[in-house]
């Protein structure tokens, strides 16, 4: 399908919504702020309908979380992790009914909605509620001689109301850190994006009605003032929030002294090395640049080639590109959807001609129709162009020739971001050489930057965020840490 054809393509029909609400105390009730229409990205079409919280019903979410928290606190772990383990897991049977939602709101394709919800919203879920069940403190010895007699022990304990800030491009991912915080004892207030609201909706409601006590799950909208709104209340203990840098910076100014968890903006760098396997070096391109239209944190935003496999690498990737299916998002067949706004596109749109006009190649792609924008493969490009610096956040494949493994750790570490970098090597000194070097959270060898790990903790260094989420680690983040000290004799 062309991009002028997906551009025309009818979607299916969908039910509708009526205004959004929001959820205060276990009640839905209206929001009592301006209104917001949202849009399918494909067509334009109006597919739902929000309505913002007022800053009073922004103070009562935060107030139920408070009241709901102190009893919450109370249970067990072992009951907390298995009351959310079944409301949890009540999810899973309306998956295509949020998926649908998702996708249509925020124009990734069916398939990668569900992937958001089932292989990391869902799944990272129960691991955090297994993490957070097993959880424990340590003992240690007295380290003053004059008191032999005490006993030391460091404990976990929870911070209270902890606040969530959803991204419009994964809508429902955010509710993973929800459950993370709400095993460890806390309650949350979620803010999910005013852009794709009805799959958090759904997945909440679901949630809320499984049994879960009233108030622990709190769900409020808006935009800026009311993000800032919910940042800076004084019984909110963590905000977490992933999104821009920009944001993420505000955000930092907004919260004064409290616990911050941002997971921010990435300009990955994906290394091919002239040792790479070309196979899987190639099809990790194509996921990194071109998966949910290039609008991920984690998504290669700089490919540095060796020269030595440059002309075949780009040759390769480049037909890959022009074989992806782009269309119509709930099409079952379609591979790669719209980007999500007119501002995204005007930035893929700029990025682009600086690069062509400072001298880069467009190989393919370069053009869109309405907001699909064709899967474009760039070279030529070099570290000082704005696409080599900057967030794209598009379906972009600029690729940067190198002559090194040592000129490539240059170049990928003169950024201002650091969250996840590749490589693809045969050598395994190599890969320790690059992998101990690079300046990223976390690094890939012989997969691509998009490539997570459940298990462990995933942040950002420098300006790619603050603390960590997922694994033990993450749990953590909701908690206060706590030396107790106690004296026998």
């Amino acid at each position: 399908m062309t991009t002028t054809e997906a551009a025309s393509a009818l979607p299916q029909e969908f039910p509708t919504l009526e205004t959004l609400r929001s959820l205060i105390g276990g009640e839905w009730v209206d929001g009592a702020g301006a209104t917001k229409e949202i849009r399918n990205p494909a067509t334009g079409e109006a597919v739902s309908r929000l309505a913002f919280s007022s800053s009073e019903q922004i103070d009562e979410a935060v107030a139920a979380a408070k009241r709901a928290q102190r009893e919450w606190a109370k249970v067990p772990v072992a009951a907390r992790a298995a009351t959310l383990l079944d409301a949890v897991n009540a999810i899973e049977a309306h998956v295509e009914e949020i998926c649908l939602w998702i996708s249509k709101e925020m124009g990734k394709t069916l398939a990668q909605a569900r992937e958001e919800l089932v292989d990391t919203t869902l799944l990272l879920s129960r691991a955090s509620i297994e993490h957070g069940r097993t959880l424990s403190g340590q003992i240690q010895p007295a380290s003053d001689a004059h008191f032999a007699d005490r006993r030391v022990q460091v404990i976990y304990q929870p911070v209270g109301v902890t606040a969530f800030i959803s991204p419009w491009n994964f809508p429902v991912e955010m509710f993973m850190n929800c459950i993370a915080s709400m095993v460890m004892g806390n309650a949350c207030v979620w803010k999910p994006s005013e852009w794709a609201p009805s799959g958090p909706l759904i997945t909440a409601r679901i949630f809320a009605e499984a049994g879960i006590p009233a108030g622990l799950l709190n769900v409020v909208w808006g935009g800026a003032e009311e993000g800032e709104r919910l940042v800076a209340h004084g019984d909110v203990g963590v905000v977490c929030f992933t999104g821009s840098t920009a944001v993420g910076e505000q955000i930092s100014r907004t919260a004064g002294v409290k616990r911050l968890v941002l997971e921010l903006g990435g300009n990955g760098p994906l290394v091919i090395l002239d040792d790479a396997d070309l196979d899987r070096a190639v099809n990790a391109a194509v996921v990194d640049c071109f998966y949910q239209a290039g609008q991920v944190c984690t998504a290669a935003e700089r490919v540095l080639v060796h020269e030595a496999v440059h002309d075949e690498f780009v040759s390769r990737v480049a037909e890959a590109a022009r074989n992806l299916n782009v269309g119509d998002q709930l099409d079952e067949a379609t591979e790669m959807g719209p980007l999500s706004d007119q501002r995204i596109l005007d930035k893929v749109i700029a990025h682009v001609e600086d690069a062509r006009t400072a001298g880069a190649t467009i190989v393919t792609g370069g053009e869109h129709h309405g907001l699909f924008y064709q899967p474009t493969v760039i070279t030529g490009v070099t570290p000082d162009m704005r696409i080599a610096r900057e967030e794209t956040f598009g379906p972009v494949l600029p690729v940067i020739k190198i002559s090194s493994a040592e000129e490539a750790l240059k170049i990928a570490n003169d950024s201002e971001y650091g969250l996840t970098m590749a490589v693809f090597t045969s050598s395994l000194q190599t890969a320790y050489m690059m992998g101990e070097g690079l300046a990223a959270g976390q690094v890939n060898v012989n997969a691509g930057t998009t490539s997570a790990e459940v298990g462990a903790p995933f942040g950002g260094w420098k300006k790619s965020g603050i603390g960590r989420i997922l694994g033990e680690a993450g749990c953590r983040e909701f908690t206060n840490v706590k030396t107790l000290c106690i004296s026998t004799g």
